[in-house]
């Protein structure tokens, strides 16, 4: 009589990969829109504030800092209601 030794199969339902989740949201967001990212950001901070702190320091700070000084002084004009603004 010959030995039978069990092989192991493949499963019927294999689980996913740990990181399938992660890959599936990397993907998504390689596909989102500027606008996108954006209204994720703000529904994020709406629902979960300190999450939003986390994420948002994986983001790269920006190169473009506002100067102290941008050469000019600020000039405001206001207006009252009924004034037209053709005549400054």
């Amino acid at each position: 009589m010959s030995t039978i030794i069990a092989q192991p199969g493949r499963h019927a339902h294999p689980e996913p990969h740990p990181d399938a989740a992660a890959r599936l949201r990397r993907d998504r967001l390689a596909r989102a829109s500027a606008a996108d990212m954006e209204s994720a950001l703000a529904f994020l901070s709406m629902i979960d504030p300190e999450a939003f702190e986390i994420a948002f320091t994986a983001a790269t700070p920006h190169a473009r800092k506002i100067p102290d000084d941008p050469g000019h002084p600020a000039e405001a004009t206001w207006l009252l209601p009924g004034e037209n603004l053709e005549g400054i």
